[in-house]
């Protein structure tokens, strides 16, 4: 009897027949063809782009527009859900795309690498769509040509592709659901009443995993098992979470002017040598060459590579007796202590207000009539709140 993966692999293309191997070996059902029903696992052999859909704007009031969107819709809903989870049960499981896909999608990429004389490895290049064929073309006859199979091909690429879907079964995570609560419900009972110790059990009442029969992973988990190794050349990262931090409330790409500032302030980073006007020259200089040579220009704005440039440049201007990655390192951990002190602060700021409004509350019991707040406008209030999720669930 197959297993309950249904798998859609009408994307292949060129992995198909390696994809056809590996999934015979784990026995599970392929639907190469689509089907209407939904799929456990979908197999892309091609890339797509995203950026050719569009789709259509309804006029709405001001600021309806923005909150009835599905990600700003769920985003809400899933603050509401975090305060009152019985009241809030009736939104399902949702996911944000494209920030959340790396919480279930997973990726082939073929790396070209060039071996010296002395067996060091070079990399050449990176392939988003790496070939999976388990053949290659041999000359029988001048200007006659067949497909033959590849023994070298077929080792390596039915092995990685088999493997990677056994990391992503969706069953591994069903039958570790059903064990726990299976535990959480059966009552503790000695093996020797039950008779499920070694004596007591035949060896046909074992039940034999699908895996069983096939050989051990071959891929290794690099991050973050060697995090603490390699976590020192992942200052980038660090560099590009101040400028997520820092990008607005529409999620944008592209660093504006007033972002820019606002981090230059937040940080501490300007003084007598170093004025806003001096940030406004380096913004725009940076900015301008960067845009100069990019081909996307339907957004304005600082892109990632030229934040990263002008923080490079900040950090020799601040530290110029250390080498850049000491530089750059200590001007990562100048930042981000002044952004946890403002964080804190903010905090204490935020708690002050709550501990005055309650000590007001009592007034009210008394017959004390109390001026009521002014009415804010729906669109200021939902771009405050649009504000709070995003800073609630940064996009890093």
């Amino acid at each position: 009897m197959l297993p309950n993966r249904h798998q859609h692999g009408s994307k292949a293309k060129t992995s198909l027949e390696a994809l056809k191997i590996s999934l015979r070996q784990l026995r599970w059902r392929e639907f190469p063809f689509g089907r209407r029903l939904p799929c456990d696992i979908y197999w892309h052999g091609v890339s797509f782009h995203d950026n050719d859909i569009f789709s259509g704007q309804v006029n709405k009031f001001p600021g309806m527009t923005e909150m009835v969107r599905k990600i700003t819709l769920s985003r809400a809903v899933r603050t509401m859900q975090d305060l009152f989870p019985l009241e809030y049960n009736f939104y399902p499981r949702s996911w944000i795309l494209p920030e959340e896909f790396s919480l279930f999608v997973d990726e082939i990429l073929g790396f070209d690498i060039l071996l010296m004389k002395n067996l060091k490895p070079m990399l050449l290049e990176v392939n988003a769509n790496p070939s999976m064929r388990i053949e290659h073309e041999q000359e029988l006859s001048p200007g006659v040509f067949e497909n033959v199979p590849s023994p070298v091909d077929e080792e390596v690429k039915v092995a990685v592709i088999r493997d990677t879907l056994r990391l992503v079964d969706p069953q591994k995570k069903k039958r570790k659901d059903t064990q726990c609560q299976t535990l959480e419900h059966v009552p503790e009972v000695s093996e020797e009443l039950l008779g499920t110790g070694p004596a007591g059990r035949g060896e046909g009442d074992t039940p034999r995993s699908p895996e069983a029969g096939l050989p051990s992973l071959c891929l290794k988990q690099v991050f973050p098992k060697y995090a603490k190794q390699f976590n020192y050349l992942r200052l980038v990262d660090r560099v590009a979470a101040l400028f997520i931090r820092f990008l607005g409330v529409k999620g944008t790409t592209k660093l504006g002017p007033t972002g820019f500032r606002t981090f230059i302030r937040n940080c501490k980073l300007s003084n007598s040598n170093f004025s806003m006007a001096s940030v406004d020259i380096l913004y725009i200089d940076i900015t301008r060459r960067w845009n100069s040579m990019g081909i996307d220009h339907k957004e304005s704005g600082m892109c990632l590579q030229a934040f990263v440039e002008a923080f490079f440049c900040l950090a020799q201007k601040k530290y110029k007796s250390l080498p850049l990655h000491e530089q750059v390192a200590s001007l990562i951990d100048f930042c981000e202590y002044h952004l946890a002190a403002l964080d804190e602060k903010r905090l204490v700021c935020g708690r002050g207000v709550v501990e005055r409004r309650s000590a007001v509350g009592p007034c009210q019991t008394d017959g004390l009539h109390l001026t009521p707040a002014a009415h804010t406008p729906l669109l200021n209030r939902t771009a405050a709140a649009s504000k709070f999720g995003d800073y609630r669930n940064p996009r890093y």
